[in-house]
């Protein structure tokens, strides 16, 4: 969450990062911790690394069930 916190408010700073291994390194961790998934994509994104991301949720209208 730090390195996400910090790219995302300088940008500046996300070659220097990747440039000492955040990548692979947050790859593991997210591998290794399932719980923390969802910011660990969020810290790739914001470093300009390939993420696939999952769209939860479309917007569409549809029934609910009661």
């Amino acid at each position: 969450m730090l390195i996400r916190n910090l790219v995302s408010r300088s940008r500046d700073l996300s070659q220097p990062i990747l440039a000492m291994g955040a990548e692979p390194l947050i790859s593991e961790a997210r591998a290794a911790h399932r719980d923390c998934d969802d910011v660990a994509r969020a810290a790739l994104r914001d470093l300009g690394c390939k993420v696939e991301l999952r769209e939860l949720w479309t917007g569409h209208k549809g029934s609910l069930a009661q």
